[in-house]
Parts: C-alpha cells; structure tokens; sequence
C-alpha cells in the first residue's frame, strides 16, 4: 500500500494498490506478455495470485525509481545480502524474491527469483484446515530449501555478474 499511496495517494485498498502499480508496467512494457498475470493483493498471502518472472522484471523495470526506492533490504525479516532491494513472496511450496541487486563490480541488475511445488501447494490446500495458521513440517523443511537456493543464488549473482 505504501508504494501505491507513493504514487496515487487516494489508494485505500489492496486491489486498488494492486492496479496503481501493475498499470505503468503495462503500459512502459507492451511487449511484454500479460496473460495471466493475476495479483490479488500485495501482501504475499494469496495463493490466488499470478505472476511470470518475466511478468515481475516487466513491473520492476516499470515501476520507477520512486517505487524501487520503497523496495525493502529484507525478506521476511532478515536482511538480504548488502546492495538487494526486492519484494518477497512466500507461501508453503511457494518461494518468490524480485528486485533489485548490484553486483561486486557495481553493476544495478534486475531479479527475479521464483520456485514453487504446485502439486504440494495445491494438496495442502484442498486438505489445510483453515482455522489452524501453522503450516506443516514438511512444509517448512521445504521452505528452509527454498531460502538457502535463494541465498546461494544472490551470492553467485553478486559475485560474478
């Protein structure tokens, strides 16, 4: 919300936040393939959103350096590698980070980092009682995975691009 109130102060809600951001990449990106793209809400708690890398990097690059400057340096409340702005996803099976890295020798390069289980996710959820909050075990076994590709991705790409 914050990001979209940046840019249009009268957004009070998620959907409209939702709308504010995903509109200039849109437009400053016509060749980029929009079908499917799908966000709900920018909270990262909505296995109904839909997104492509390619889709995600066509926002980043569109978003502007108002919206970039927003971009926090952490994800799920660590602090990413030093020079990472990025927006994080996560949900059980489904890991996503897109953003903003600079690499050891300076350079300012857009990421963007997804990996999910579909079939797990969507098991989980035709069985998760919604009332219980905590996830499962092997759930967040894989989700322990899904951070350290992550962390050993942004390592390799800082290092050597």
């Amino acid at each position: 919300l914050a990001a979209a109130r940046r840019l249009d102060p009268a957004v009070a809600t998620l959907p409209q936040s939702a709308a504010v951001l995903t509109a200039p990449a849109v437009l400053a990106a016509p060749r980029t393939d929009w079908s499917g793209l799908r966000l709900v809400n920018h909270s990262g708690l909505s296995a109904a959103s839909r997104i492509t890398p390619a889709q995600a990097m066509a926002l980043i690059r569109g978003a502007g350096p108002a919206v970039l400057a927003l971009l926090p340096g952490e994800d799920e409340g660590k602090v990413l590698p030093p020079g990472v702005r990025a927006k994080s996803g996560t949900l059980a099976y489904a890991k996503a980070l897109a953003g903003t890295l600079t690499t050891a020798n300076g350079r300012v390069l857009g990421f963007a980092f997804f990996v999910t289980d579909e079939e797990r996710r969507a098991a989980m959820d035709r069985t998760m009682d919604r009332r219980i909050a905590e996830i499962p075990a092997e759930a967040r076994a894989w989700l322990v995975r899904a951070r350290k590709l992550q962390a050993d991705l942004l390592e390799l790409w800082i290092a050597g691009l």
